[in-house]
């Protein structure tokens, strides 16, 4: 698995299109666990008899296993058969490598460069990510600095 996390394709399923479109953090769940069991080897596996639900156990593995275990690697990221069996262990991994893209490219970054800050607007959800003067510290109408 690439270190990025993200699918690059030029045929995207439509949410897949829209978070690489607009750069947006996206874990693709089915493509990971076609990837670790292909074809329908996934059922009872990775995915539950229900073929909907995430597994939390399975072949002596659990939700709270080590991914790494037995025969993966921390320091190339390569997972072993605990993941390969237990479907909510490989969300979570997946989850927390992705919240580890996402400092590193959002939080790291900006304390590297601590002249930027955020600029929230109005009652909206969206954040921008903006260049900080020294005169926007000065100016305390809007919600400039928030």
């Amino acid at each position: 698995m690439s270190r990025s996390f993200n699918v690059k394709s030029s045929a995207l399923p439509p949410t897949c299109f829209v978070a690489e479109t607009r750069t947006l953090p996206l874990i693709d769940f089915y493509r990971e666990i076609l990837l670790r069991r292909p074809g329908t080897t996934w059922l009872k596996t990775l995915i539950d008899s229900d073929g909907i639900h995430p597994t939390a156990t399975g072949a002596g593995f659990e939700a709270s296993s080590d991914p790494y275990t037995p025969g993966g690697d921390p320091t190339t990221w390569t997972t072993g058969d605990a993941v390969l069996n237990v479907g909510y262990l490989l969300r979570s991994w997946l989850t927390v490598q992705k919240m580890k893209e996402v400092k590193a490219q959002v939080i790291d970054a900006l304390a590297s460069s601590p002249s930027q800050g955020f600029v929230h607007h109005g009652a909206s959800v969206h954040w921008q990510l903006k260049r900080f003067e020294p005169a926007d510290a000065l100016d305390d109408g809007g919600s400039k600095g928030r």
